[in-house]
This record gives C-alpha cells, structure tokens and sequence, in this order.
C-alpha cells in the first residue's frame, strides 16, 4: 500500500510538472505518465538507496547537495526508460525532483 502512495504521489508530482513546464515536457498519454511514476517509484526504492550509500562522503563535502543531483538523476533515468514522456531542461527535471520529494514527504508523514 505504501508503494502505491508513493507512485499516486509521483505521478501528481510529474502531472504538476508537465503544467509548469507545458514547452519543455512532451506527455503522450496518461498511462505513460503512470508508467513514469511506477518507474520513478521503483527506482527511488532500489537504486536511490545504494547511490545515496555509495556517495554518502561526498555528500558529507558537498553539504547534500549530491542527494539532490542523485535524486534528479533518478527522475531522469526514469524518464529515459518510460515510453512516451519527454523533459527537456535541466531545470525540468529540477522542478520535478523537489515536486517529487515534496510530494513523496507528505505522504510518508501520514503514518
């Protein structure tokens, strides 16, 4: 059930993004919107971990920054392997990196 929120609160953080950014996003379809978000959520519970793991003195030099810059690289490997969604720009992916953790951190509170 949890899984299931998460990917609810990934989608509504995309959703969000393609409306902030309607230039730069390219969205087929809302099953590939859907699709993107099961992606997003599967990879923020498996890869997201190990890289944070793996490059956590970095992240003790560069004060978090690097969580940031994995997280948007997440929601960028996530886009690449979901058909039929587009984001172009950096400040894209940025957006919808804080969208997604704002999103993925409301839901997580309400145990």
């Amino acid at each position: 059930m949890r899984f299931l929120l998460r990917c609810v609160a990934c989608f509504v953080a995309l959703w969000v993004t393609t409306f902030l950014f309607p230039a730069k996003t390219v969205i087929d379809s809302y099953s590939s919107l859907a699709a993107a978000a099961v992606v997003l959520g599967l990879i923020n519970s498996t890869l997201r971990p190990i890289m944070q793991f793996l490059t956590l003195p970095i992240g003790c030099i560069t004060m978090g920054i690097s969580s940031f810059l994995i997280n948007v690289l997440m929601v960028w490997l996530s886009i690449k392997i979901a058909p039929g969604i587009t984001f172009i720009g950096f400040w894209t992916y940025a957006v919808a990196t804080v969208l997604v953790s704002v999103s993925t951190s409301l839901i997580s509170s309400k145990k």
